[in-house]
């Protein structure tokens, strides 16, 4: 029985995009709960990234 060859290569997997989000406290220092009601908090979006899975797939030919 012959060996069959084997080739490696390396498999780019979809990628995708995550978006981190970062809430920011509010500048101002609140004193009285009452006053915590109506105001305002700020949401900070990061830069999206960029998720790559790379692996290796072997690959077998087979010549007739």
């Amino acid at each position: 029985m012959s060996e069959i060859p084997w080739r490696w290569r390396r498999v780019l997997c979809s990628s995708y995009f995550k978006l981190h989000v970062r809430w920011l406290r509010s500048v101002t220092r609140i004193t009285y709960l009452c006053k915590l009601i109506g105001i305002p908090s700020l949401a900070a979006f990061l830069k999206l990234e960029l998720f790559r899975a790379y692996f290796l797939l072997a690959v077998y030919f087979i010549f007739y």
